[in-house]
């Protein structure tokens, strides 16, 4: 009962030019004058720390395009493999759901997301630490499988792990 679910490439590439934008906005050559008065004040700061901050999120995002994640369903559990954590494996006997969420309330993107069974410490890091600020994880969302599709995949799987 092994599943793979690879990443997108169009989502990933579309990831590149997000990336692109960010590295654009960073060093675009605005002159102090060209700012309203009422932003001159804090311009110099702005000037120098949205340059490298915006370079860094261009960073990220181009690295994460190319460590693509791919999702691993299997008897056990799932893992996620790959991208800029290295990914993570969670047991079947972990979870107590599995949720559909909106990520923003401008955006109609959505996202799978889970939470662990009571008294459960995930093994992984960075689930250790979304547990710890109570955030719920949630699955790649640039996969090649919709996440009201992948919702119904690992809602199947969580049940007949129970069976």
């Amino acid at each position: 009962m092994t599943q793979t679910f690879p990443s997108s490439r169009t989502r990933i590439l579309l990831l590149a030019v997000i990336a692109g934008m960010f590295a654009a906005l960073a060093w675009l050559p605005i002159d102090a004058a060209d700012v309203s008065l009422r932003y001159r004040a804090i311009w110099p700061l702005m000037n120098q720390v949205g340059g490298p901050v915006c370079t860094v999120i261009a960073a990220l995002l181009f690295l994460q395009g190319l460590f693509p994640v791919t999702l691993r369903l299997d008897a056990e559990g799932f893992s996620v493999v790959g991208g800029l954590t290295g990914g993570y494996r969670v047991a079947w006997r972990d979870v107590e759901t599995f949720q559909l969420t909106q990520i923003s309330q401008r955006s109609s993107a959505k996202a799978v997301i889970w939470s662990f069974r009571p008294g459960v410490r995930p093994k992984s890091l960075i689930l250790r630490l979304l547990q710890d600020f109570s955030v719920k994880p949630a699955l790649p969302v640039y996969l090649k499988i919709e996440p009201e599709a992948l919702l119904g995949v690992m809602n199947q799987a969580l049940e007949a792990s129970r069976r």
